[in-house]
């Protein structure tokens, strides 16, 4: 009866006949759930990138809203395709006339479900303004507007700085965004490069070959402008094989750092304090 059910939903269903479409020899699982255990006991312990497909949209959007996760009917299946099927590649320049991004603002494109992140880039909390133009201004643009029955989970991944200093401004910054929900952040330093410069999310992975420090205030503090040339490859997880590969294994390298696993070979800082050592991100587990 299962098959039967699975067979159905690719001859019939337009978002599976994309997904069969876009898979390879990689493995597809569904589970279909009756939903007869306490939801936030589930969504607790559930894959952190799975997609859930309900008949009523409604119940999707309060379900997104409740717990941060997808979920997807037929209403809205053509937009979650688009969405979890295509690659991006954004340009940003210097120069003005070739440019048009001069803030985070684009980003907002992307917004979607979520009830986690990690940021990894070594140079993401150097110095105020740039944290307040960059971090702040990508998360004031990707951030849920609810979370109803879950904490938003911040993990940022840089290099030395000082961690409690920091701290307090970005929690100062977000508590002015007024998000109805708990935002817990954490980060972890190192006292060695780390030249990672990923952002992920349930599901979205950002590369930027410059970091997330992009754009800073003008001679005249009127506007932001870019501080560099690069490119940011904006990649579902869902979209093709190389890339969960790759989120794969920064996930792991992640998981060891938050552990302060033995072949790290530096120590790590991390705020708050009594979260050395543990593995709190959803992403992760």
């Amino acid at each position: 009866q299962k098959q039967e059910k699975i067979l159905s939903l690719f001859q019939t269903n337009d978002f599976f006949k994309v997904l069969l479409k876009n898979h390879t020899e990689n493995k597809i699982t569904i589970n279909f759930y009756q939903f007869s255990i306490d939801p936030d006991t589930f969504f607790e312990e559930v894959n952190p990138h799975a997609l859930f497909f309900l008949a009523d949209t409604e119940k999707c959007k309060e379900l997104e809203d409740d717990y941060g996760m997808m979920f997807i009917s037929n209403e809205n299946q053509k937009e979650r395709a688009e969405f979890l099927f295509n690659d991006d590649l954004v340009n940003v320049s210097k120069n003005d006339k070739e440019n048009k991004i001069t803030s985070w603002d684009f980003i907002s494109k992307y917004k979607h479900p979520c009830n986690s992140l990690i940021i990894a880039d070594n140079y993401i909390l150097q110095y105020n303004e740039k944290i307040e133009n960059n971090l702040i201004g990508l998360l004031r643009k990707v951030l849920p507007d609810k979370l109803n029955k879950r904490e938003f989970q911040i993990t940022i991944i840089t290099g030395e700085v000082g961690v409690k200093q920091r701290y307090d401004f970005i929690m100062e910054c977000l508590d002015k965004l007024k998000k109805p929900y708990k935002i817990s952040l954490k980060i972890i330093t190192k006292s060695v490069d780390n030249h990672d410069r990923n952002f992920l999310t349930n599901y979205l992975w950002i590369n930027s070959g410059y970091g997330f420090t992009i754009f800073r205030d003008d001679k005249d503090h009127q506007r932001l402008k870019p501080e560099a040339n690069t490119h940011l490859s904006i990649t579902p997880l869902n979209s093709n094989p190389a890339a969960k590969d790759v989120v794969l294994s920064l996930k792991n390298q992640y998981k060891k750092i938050e552990q302060n696993g033995v072949n790290i070979g530096s120590q790590l800082i991390v705020m708050p304090k009594e979260e050395q050592g543990k593995v709190t991100s959803k992403l992760l587990k």
